[in-house]
């Protein structure tokens, strides 16, 4: 029997994601916050429902509840997304017993990196979580929920900075002139690298909670990989700026090898 996807937020990972799950045979439909959202997506093929997430989403709405009639729900909301960083939380958590109470049997949710914060090494999954932004901390409030709270097998992803076709950091960083923290790694992932990873998840039989950082295995200073994608997307490079007091810390690697060991994908995208 072809298994059933939903996926919560078809943005700029969650409609590509469900264009390959598709086009691996399995039956995918999503959601999105707007009528225009919705008809954009239905005209890319994808079964889509208007879907606002807010904390009283009511399953009596015929839409709503078909998004929860599936196998795997797929949630993809970034914390900046309308409904505010402060309810984000609260949101997910929402999503995830919803999905517990209609019977669906896994959860994926992807997050982010910005868990570890200004830590600095060689980070693995076993790392403390010591996030600094608001949005960190909000992520590591929904991690703890979605494990502890959430009655089914749950996928956390944490994923890097994300690059794609279409969306580069360079470009917020182009001509900048005080950027700091020249020698740092950079801890990035290329969309097409997600979506290999998350269809692995999707086509395997996990049966318990696991978290992943998904980062690509390549680290190149800051300076060095700026100053370089600068050039070959004929951009201005940003000026990076040494600490005056030569106290720059090493940064931090996020180690995303434990996916690609347990579920036999690897990062071939790049982040070049």
């Amino acid at each position: 029997m072809t298994q059933t996807i939903s996926i919560i937020g078809l943005g700029w990972l969650g409609l590509p994601l469900a264009k390959a799950l598709k086009a691996d045979g399995f039956n995918v439909k999503g959601s999105k916050s707007s009528s225009e959202g919705v008809e954009k997506v239905l005209a890319e093929g994808i079964d889509c429902q208007l879907f606002n997430t807010t904390l009283d989403f009511s399953l009596r709405e015929s839409g709503v509840r078909d998004l929860f009639n599936c196998d795997t729900m797929i949630v993809t909301l970034p914390p900046n997304a309308h409904h505010g960083v402060k309810k984000y939380p609260s949101i997910v958590k929402a999503l995830g017993k919803t999905a517990h109470y209609c019977g669906v049997k896994r959860l994926i949710f992807t997050g982010s990196i910005s868990v570890y914060g200004d830590q600095t090494g060689n980070l693995t999954e076993e790392a403390i979580l010591d996030p600094v932004s608001d949005s960190g901390k909000a992520i590591q409030v929904i991690e703890d929920a979605l494990i502890h709270e959430v009655n089914i097998p749950v996928t956390i992803l944490r994923l890097g900075g994300l690059i794609g076709a279409d969306r580069h950091p360079a470009h917020a960083l182009s001509g900048r002139h005080d950027v700091k923290n020249p020698h740092h790694p950079v801890n990035l992932v290329h969309q097409n690298d997600v979506i290999e990873m998350i269809k692995a998840l999707v086509k395997s039989d996990w049966e318990s909670n696991q978290i992943y950082n998904v980062v690509a295995d390549s680290h190149p200073t800051r300076i060095d990989y700026y100053t370089n994608m600068a050039d070959t997307l004929g951009i201005s490079a940003p000026i990076f700026v040494e600490d005056e007091n030569g106290s720059e810390t090493e940064g931090k690697v996020i180690d995303g090898s434990k996916i690609t060991r347990d579920y036999g994908v690897h990062y071939t995208a790049g982040i070049y």
